[in-house]
């Protein structure tokens, strides 16, 4: 990826003033205007780098900027000084994203329409995404993962997962949701935290879950699965920029 130089700074900011409409930028005619960057770099270069802390607080809140915090808390609590810390590395502060989950809150009518609304059809439609999205990702070094399965089939017998488990799988949609979201958006503001031990072993409880599931799947099959997810290839990597 291209490093950020001066001149693309200068220009970066310039095409964003003309795109800026009160505290709200049109990112999509911002990429338009800068050939050889993605709407992603852009988004999470000036978010990371070039906004002050008042611009943060004022114009970041956009719609999926919103879902994302409420993914946060759903899944983690309002732990406000633990989110800001960890999900978005201080760049806001606890204060400012417990204001904005309760303006939100405010905004959707009440706290039962705000979690059906947009945790509970928000957060499937995530899953969905993000599901696809990390199966395509497994799927690109099918060989090598195949290889793997046999060396541990050697040493340890493959075990069967059950209805039971598969809740679990769909638990760890938003940490790998954010895992992708990170490998895709370089220097993008939500960095996995799984850097703490804790979280980091659940993290890599539920993805061996994850790869047990698609273990079990025949080579044809996956291979099916694989051709059919490459054409939306496109479209899954755009959502998660």
């Amino acid at each position: 990826m291209p490093q950020w130089n001066q001149e693309d700074i200068d220009l970066l900011l310039k095409i964003i003033e003309q795109n800026r409409q009160q505290k709200r930028i049109n990112w999509k005619n911002v990429v338009k205007q800068f050939p050889g960057r993605t709407l992603g770099q852009c988004k999470s270069y000036y978010t990371a780098k070039l906004m002050t802390n008042s611009d943060k607080v004022n114009t970041y809140w956009d719609y999926d900027a919103n879902l994302l915090l409420a993914a946060f808390a759903d899944t983690y609590g309002t732990r406000w000084q633990f989110l800001s810390e960890n999900c978005y590395q201080n760049k806001i502060t606890a204060d400012a994203l417990r204001k904005q989950f309760n303006t939100v809150q405010k905004i959707d009518k009440g706290m039962a329409e705000f979690t059906q609304s947009v945790l509970t059809i928000g957060i499937n439609k995530l899953n969905q995404k993000a599901f696809t999205m990390y199966i395509l990702y497994l799927s690109l070094d099918f060989r090598l993962r195949q290889t793997y399965i046999k060396m541990e089939q050697a040493t340890k017998p493959k075990e069967n997962i059950s209805d039971a488990q598969l809740p679990k799988v769909f638990d760890a949609i938003p940490m790998l949701k954010r895992d992708i979201y990170a490998e895709t958006a370089d220097q993008l503001i939500f960095q996995p935290f799984y850097k703490k031990m804790e979280i980091r072993l659940q993290i890599h409880e539920y993805i061996s879950i994850v790869e047990a599931v698609i273990a079990q799947t025949s080579p044809e099959d996956f291979k099916k699965i694989s051709n059919e997810l490459d054409a939306k290839r496109k479209e899954m990597h755009k959502f998660f920029l």
